[in-house]
């Protein structure tokens, strides 16, 4: 099995909105593949993605990660619904349970059951795309019952 190889470029969050354009343009003008945020929390990763959307022709960008304890399921997947139209074929969302500073230090959110939730909140989101409508009762972490949007 050959695994493809993809060049990727990071896309920090610490700078302005018109130096992350420049950088995804620079970077697609000299050959990568993919733009990867994290979200920390500030500035906000999911909006900086649809923001340079517009910039970008052929750059795959992604999101790693998306702390699962800060955004809702539905949240997340209507989110992920509008930047997959802006960029179409070329979003990735990644979540994952992030770290105890910044969920317990910055946000006062505990980090209970992280696996567990991080794996509710995949379930939920992919159903939520599909455009399923939610029937999710019997999770460990999660609730979500009649949320229905069109399917992405």
């Amino acid at each position: 099995m050959s695994l493809e190889k993809r060049v990727a470029v990071t896309l920090p969050l610490n700078q302005s909105l018109q130096d992350t354009i420049d950088l995804v343009q620079w970077a697609e003008s000299n050959g990568y593949r993919d733009g990867w945020f994290s979200d920390p929390g500030a500035p906000d990763g999911l909006a900086m993605a649809a923001a340079i959307a517009a910039h970008t022709q052929t750059l795959r960008i992604g999101m790693a990660i998306v702390p699962v304890y800060t955004r809702t399921p539905t949240v997340l997947a209507a989110m992920a619904d509008v930047i997959g139209q802006a960029l179409p074929g070329r979003f990735v969302l990644g979540l994952g349970s992030s770290s105890q500073t910044i969920m317990q230090a910055f946000n006062g959110i505990d980090l209970e059951k992280p696996l567990t939730r991080v794996k509710e909140t995949a379930v939920l989101v992919r159903s939520i795309l599909a455009g399923d409508k939610t029937s999710f009762t019997d999770m460990q972490t999660l609730y979500s019952r009649g949320y229905k949007q069109d399917p992405s």
